[in-house]
């Protein structure tokens, strides 16, 4: 099963990987990707036509970046993917969020989606990973049906699982008319050193920061009351969805043990408090590391979503709440 990439962020990281940068024009976009022994891989893509791909044999200049640490080999994938898991485990076991019984052998949160998404690492000056959060990305005419949150414990409500329904196919149909992809974060989890720390919020504002380099996003978390982590998401630039003027409310989620809500996003739409900062993220992202955890072409495929098709059992799997 070909893996995605995981791109970390943070105050330490392991390497330069790959860059992401936007085009001046908001439907084309560009990315360069190191390629194992220096080479790199020069990829643009205009909407949903197959991207043109030219490989220059210099290096990349200074691969290390600003990181001081050398350029990653795509093995560090699994390990990081692992890590990552881990960390997700233990913080949701700790908080009472799933059972013992929900972890692999090795302590690990595992889920299906894992492996189709983006997630962003917060990863500590030894490589540790500190904080995560997954990235789900979607083409705009993705029907509802295919979404995760249609198995959120709002949409087995009789009275509220239809207007959840209208709700988030309008806001896909504003994706489309947009040009914008359409994503659901979530998968939260951060090392108890790090809460209410800056990396916290910063993991949180990155979602904008690279929904802007992708060409512009709408979005929605199924993000939990527990940690606080709904009230940040509001504080940044979280809605609750709504339809016909009607709020979703919050709802509680037997299986997760917890109160939860479903906030929508819009990439253009952040808090004016953080937007600054976000602003000075895009700036970063091309030194932001990315560890791709299969060969960089597939890697590509993935990233823009255009010339794969997701299983369509891929959302059977309980939505896990954002933190």
């Amino acid at each position: 099963m070909t893996k995605l990439p995981a791109i970390a962020i943070g105050a330490a990281a392991v390497a330069l990987a790959a860059a992401a940068t936007a085009a001046a024009s908001p439907k084309t976009h560009k990315m360069d990707v190191a390629l194992p022994g220096g080479s790199v891989a020069h990829i643009e893509y205009v909407g949903d036509v197959a991207p043109k791909v030219t490989v220059d044999p210099r290096p990349m200049a200074d691969a290390a970046g600003a990181w001081g640490m050398p350029f990653p080999s795509f093995a560090a994938f699994d390990r990081m993917m692992a890590d990552m898991q881990r960390l997700r485990g233990r913080i949701y076991l700790s908080d009472g969020a799933i059972k013992k019984s929900e972890l692999s052998a090795d302590g690990r949160h595992v889920q299906p989606i894992d492996e189709y998404s983006w997630h962003l690492l917060v990863l500590s000056s030894s490589g540790r990973v500190m904080g995560c959060t997954r990235y789900l990305q979607h083409h705009p005419s993705t029907p509802y049906n295919r979404l995760r949150v249609r198995t959120a414990a709002l949409a087995q409500s009789e009275h509220w699982k239809e207007v959840l329904r209208r709700a988030v196919e309008k806001e896909l149909a504003t994706a489309r008319q947009q040009g914008f992809s359409y994503v659901e974060v979530g998968g939260w989890a951060l090392d108890e050193s790090l809460r209410g720390s800056t990396d916290a919020l910063r993991s949180v504002l990155f979602t904008f920061a690279w929904s802007n380099i992708i060409g512009g996003a709408l979005g929605l978390s199924t993000a939990t009351h527990r940690n606080g982590s709904a009230a940040i998401l509001r504080r940044i630039g979280g809605r609750p969805l709504e339809f016909e003027g009607e709020e979703l409310p919050p709802y509680y989620d037997s299986h997760y043990k917890c109160e939860m809500e479903v906030l929508r996003f819009d990439s253009r739409l952040p808090s004016l408090k953080y937007e600054h900062v976000i602003n000075e993220m895009r700036s970063e992202i091309p030194m932001v590391p990315v560890v791709c955890g299969d060969k960089p072409a597939e890697a590509w495929q993935s990233f823009v979503n255009r010339l794969r098709t997701v299983p369509a059992n891929w959302g059977s799997d309980a939505v896990a709440p954002a933190a």
